[in-house]
C-alpha cells in the first residue's frame, strides 16, 4: 500500500505462503514482476510457486534464461535444479547443481535431498549409497538413505537404515517420521502387493515428502496426481484421505478411505481414520460402526479406543466412554494428560 516501502524481495515473500494460497501468491508475484521486471528473486519465487502447483516444466522454462544471465546466483541455480528434477530431468538438475556447488560429498548430499523432494528416490539412492559407505556413523545421512530405500519399496533395508539413524541420534526427526510412515504402510498393506506405475509412484513419493515437511495441502495434491495416474490405487487413496483429513476436509477423506477399504477391509487403521472422520461430521452411527471394527481388528490400537470413547461421550454413554478412555491410556500412557479431563468428566457423569 505504501510505495516507498515496496521492494522486489517483499513481493517475493509470497512464495512462503502455504500451498492453499497458491493462486493469491502467484497474483502477488505477478504484481511484483510488473514493478520489478528484472528481479531474479521474483523469477525464483514465481518458479517456486509453479513447482508447488505441479508445473515444473513451466518453472524450468521460466528460469533457464535467468540462469543463463546469472550463472553464479545460487538461488536461481538451486530452484532451476529443483524444477528440472521434478520434471524428470535428473541429468540436467545434476549439471546445474554441480555448476553451482561443485563436486564432492556435501554437493552430492544436497542434490540427493533435491531428488527426494522431487519424488526421484532412485536418483537419491545413487548419490547416497557411497556417502553412507564412507560415513556410516552420520545419523542424518542414514535417515536420508533409509527414507530413499523405503520409497523405493526396499522396506527391510530402509528400516535397518532408519533404526541405525535413531541409534546414532534418538531425536532425529526425519528418521522418526519416515519410520512412523513405514510402520503405518506395513500395517496397512500387510501381505498385499501394492505397486505403482512410474508416474503414479513419483507423485506418491512427492506426497510422502510433503507429509514429512508438514505441507498437507501439497501432500493432498500430490496423492491426487498419483491417483489420476493410476486410478483406484488403495495406498494413494488412503494417503490422500489422510492428507484431506489433516486439512479439515472430512467428507473428502471419507470418500478416499472407502476406496482404501476395498483393498484393506478389516484393517484397524483405515477403520479408525474413517470412523474419526464420521465422528467429525456428526454421523455417530457410522463412526460407532467403524471404530468398533477397528477395535475388534486390533484391541491394542490406543487411538481407536480413544476415538470410540469420544463417540460414546457424544451419545451420553459415559460408562462405556470411561472404559475406552482408560483402555487407551493403559495402552499409551502419553495420552494421559490429553484424556485426564475427559476421564474425570466421564467418571462424574457415570456416577463413579
Amino acid at each position: 500500500a505504501e510505495p516507498l516501502a515496496r521492494s522486489a524481495a517483499l513481493y517475493a515473500l509470497a512464495r512462503e505462503l502455504p500451498a492453499s494460497h497458491a493462486e493469491r501468491a502467484l497474483a502477488l508475484v505477478d504484481q511484483g514482476e510488473e514493478l520489478y521486471p528484472d528481479s531474479a528473486d521474483l523469477k525464483v519465487a514465481h518458479a517456486d510457486l509453479l513447482v508447488k502447483s505441479d508445473q515444473p516444466a513451466e518453472a524450468a522454462a521460466l528460469l533457464r534464461p535467468v540462469y543463463a544471465a546469472n550463472p553464479g546466483d545460487r538461488e536461481v541455480g538451486g530452484m532451476l535444479a529443483v524444477a528440472l528434477a521434478r520434471s524428470g530431468d535428473l541429468d540436467g538438475a545434476a549439471e546445474v547443481f554441480e555448476a553451482q556447488r561443485g563436486a564432492g560429498p556435501q554437493a552430492d548430499l544436497a542434490l540427493a535431498e533435491v531428488y527426494l523432494a522431487a519424488g526421484r528416490a532412485a536418483g537419491a539412492l545413487d548419490l547416497l549409497a557411497p556417502l553412507v559407505e564412507a560415513a556410516p556413523d552420520d545419523a542424518q545421512l542414514q535417515a536420508l538413505y533409509g527414507t530413499a530405500l523405503v520409497r523405493m519399496g526396499r522396506l527391510d533395508d530402509g528400516r535397518a537404515a532408519l533404526d541405525r539413524a535413531l541409534d546414532l541420534d534418538e531425536d532425529n526427526a526425519l528418521a522418526q517420521r519416515s519410520l512412523s510412515l513405514l510402520e503405518q504402510q506395513t500395517r496397512l498393506t500387510g501381505d498385499a502387493d501394492v505397486t505403482f506405475n512410474e508416474e503414479a509412484g513419483v507423485a506418491f513419493q512427492q506426497g510422502l515428502y510433503a507429509l514429512d515437511v508438514g505441507d498437507y495441502v501439497a501432500a493432498r495434491d500430490a496423492f491426487g496426481r498419483s491417483l489420476a495416474a493410476q486410478e483406484g490405487n488403495p495406498l494413494a487413496a488412503f494417503y490422500r484421505g489422510y492428507a484431506r483429513q489433516l486439512t479439515g476436509d472430512q467428507r473428502g477423506s471419507i470418500a478416499d478411505y472407502q476406496v482404501a477399504l476395498q483393498a484393506f477391509e478389516g484393517n484397524d487403521i483405515v477403520h479408525n481414520n474413517i470412523g474419526y472422520a464420521y465422528l467429525q461430521t456428526g454421523r455417530y452411527d457410522l463412526a460407532l460402526d467403524h471404530l468398533r471394527r477397528a477395535v475388534q481388528a486390533n484391541d491394542r490400537n490406543a487411538q481407536a479406543r480413544l476415538n470410540l470413547g469420544l463417540v460414546y461421550m457424544s451419545l451420553d454413554d459415559y460408562a462405556r466412554a470411561l472404559s475406552e478412555f482408560e483402555a487407551a491410556v493403559g495402552l499409551d500412557s502419553s495420552l494421559g494428560p490429553t484424556l485426564e479431563q475427559l476421564i474425570a468428566t466421564a467418571r462424574q457423569r457415570a456416577g463413579q
